[in-house]
């Protein structure tokens, strides 16, 4: 090849700068931000984004930098990059991506999709939300983020129906402030609302949350005291366990269990027929038995469990966890008959995916049971 011919080659070489490696910035940018050097970090990511553009793990980890700093804004900028340019290629992974994968970087850009989704949430766009979570669901190589994505997508879907629920018990509240039933139902749905952001990691909001309900639960039992000192012959037990059980949530925040174990029990006195307090307390009971790793509660759970499965027997939750308790003591062909109740009542892929691996583990251990059977008895007939 003559040096006219190189000459083209020699200049673009010359103008892309020797050595010029995004990889190599990309891992003096890691570097320093595992340094908490942000200020150097950036300017590298930025310099391997100069020489590749749609290098999305420079982005992710700017927008990861932009969360830790509290620069909201650039945390959306970069993150909305990262999700823009994998949406473009369908979320198929460059090597680039595959190498920031692994357990010492742990970047993926699902990462920027749920951050996405979290603001959409923030704005209470619930259906944008619900759309970015599912693009996660829908690719099982979603890592960390998977569990997170279903935890929030269920959050997310029971915000919609409690800023319905919210309106209309604000309108019920204004027709009458000093309803009980009114306010301890305000108490309730704003205790929902603080388990969802517990869910989603929200501490901050939890405890404002959790304060709004403690103030409309004073409201409610403030006001049934005077009702009862007006009114001796009317019992309002119903609203009674809606109080009970809303405090039993707030202790079981607080991590004072006894006490919000007493006032589910409560709860489920009062008002027998609804399977959310019996399985609070089946719920608490777990809770108190794994913090002190033994299983001394487990018959109270399995009864208590067993009676929210009852009264409601479409709530897959209830049956899963039933299900589980009864294949801790040994009760495989009964756990698999509530497994595959709570399969009939759950359209989440991700739960129907951990209901199959448990079924198939039980179908396993029934088989070896019974080969063990069989060898037991041949040999007895020996």
């Amino acid at each position: 090849m003559s040096w006219k011919k190189c000459l083209p080659i020699l200049l673009t070489l010359g103008l892309m700068g020797c050595g010029e490696n995004p990889d190599k910035h990309f891992e003096t940018g890691l570097e320093n931000y595992n340094r908490k050097d942000f200020t150097i970090a950036k300017t590298y990511l930025r310099k391997a984004l100069a020489i590749k553009p749609d290098y999305v793990p420079a982005y992710l980890l700017l927008g990861r930098i932009g969360v830790e700093s509290g620069d909201e804004q650039a945390a959306e900028l970069n993150y909305r990059n990262a999700y823009n340019i994998a949406r473009e290629r369908d979320f198929q992974l460059h090597e680039e991506d595959l190498r920031a994968r692994d357990d010492r970087v742990g970047l993926y850009w699902q990462e920027a999709a749920y951050y996405l989704a979290d603001l959409e949430f923030q704005s209470q766009n619930y259906n944008r939300a619900v759309a970015l979570y599912d693009e996660i669901l829908d690719h099982e190589n979603s890592g960390y983020w998977l569990k997170k994505a279903f935890e929030a997508k269920e959050v997310t879907r029971d915000f919609f129906d409690y800023r319905k629920r919210l309106q209309q018990l604000r309108q019920e509240k204004y027709a009458n402030q000093n309803d009980p039933r009114v306010n301890a139902d305000m108490a309730l749905l704003m205790m929902d609302m603080a388990t969802g952001l517990t869910r989603m990691g929200k501490l901050k909001s939890v405890s404002e949350q959790v304060a709004v309900s403690k103030d409309f639960r004073e409201q409610a039992e403030m006001a049934l005291e005077e009702i009862y000192a007006a009114s001796p012959d009317v019992h309002l037990p119903k609203t009674e366990a809606v109080i009970a059980y809303t405090e039993s949530q707030e202790l079981l925040m607080r991590g004072k269990f006894d006490e919000a174990l007493k006032s589910a029990k409560e709860a489920s006195e009062k008002d027998p027929e609804n399977a959310r307090y019996h399985f609070a307390v089946a719920n608490i009971l777990q809770v108190i038995d794994n913090q002190s790793e033994s299983a001394s509660h487990l018959d109270q759970i399995i009864s208590y469990a067993k009676r929210a499965v009852d009264l409601e027997p479409e709530v897959w939750r209830y049956s899963i966890f039933y299900a589980g308790r009864l294949r801790e003591i040994g009760q495989l062909e009964e756990s698999k008959v509530y497994l595959e109740r709570a399969r009939r009542n759950c359209n989440e892929d991700q739960v129907l995916r951990e209901i199959d691996e448990t079924l198939a583990a039980i179908e396993e251990a029934l088989a070896a049971q019974e080969t063990g059977e069989s060898a037991s008895g041949a040999s007895e007939s020996e």
